[in-house]
């Protein structure tokens, strides 16, 4: 991560996959499932959208092995994003659904906000604003509550619902 921050991102997956190699088959699941996780997400950040949906994929088949529902719904949830970004609304919404199912009532703020951002990014890819723009407005209130950086990314999908919808002006404000 302090690599990724830095912006050497090519340094942050070399360093993971080394890593990786070393690690054993026998070798605690968890460390596998973060370091496929890591992957995912550098592949993600620089758009190598087949990358990074592999790895998190690994991780899902390895997190399906235990109990631990928790972080497979936050598993979904990248997996989700992911699906995002290849533009794919359907495989994103069966991810997104996986995540809800598995967290259930014990729903985090932060796993809430990329939820509601998802469903947002999934209604604008299927032509529905008015769902875009309340998905989006409700994870701009969970995102105003929770981190700057997390209503930023709030306004920019109200933004571009906003927009779909033929409302400029208000796209413009938000």
């Amino acid at each position: 991560y302090a690599l990724s921050d830095a912006g050497e991102i090519a340094r942050a997956e070399e360093v993971v996959r080394s890593a990786l190699d070393r690690l054993d088959e026998t070798a605690d699941p968890y460390m596998r499932v973060r370091l496929y996780w890591s992957m995912a997400r550098l592949a993600h950040t620089e758009g190598r959208e087949s990358v990074a949906l592999t790895n998190v994929r690994k991780a899902i088949a390895l997190l399906q092995t235990t109990d631990d529902t928790f972080h497979l719904a936050r598993a979904h949830i990248l997996a989700a994003g992911i699906m995002l970004g290849r533009e794919s609304p359907d495989s994103a919404e069966a991810h997104v659904d996986n995540a809800e199912r598995l967290l259930g009532s014990a729903t985090a703020p932060q796993d809430t906000f990329e939820i509601k951002q998802h469903r947002s990014r999934i209604a604008l890819l299927r032509g529905q604003p008015d769902l875009a723009v309340r998905f989006a407005r409700e994870a701009l209130v969970i995102g105003k509550a929770a981190q700057p950086a997390d209503e930023g990314v709030a306004s920019f999908a109200l933004a571009d619902a906003l927009s779909l919808r033929g409302e400029l002006d208000a796209a413009s404000d938000a």
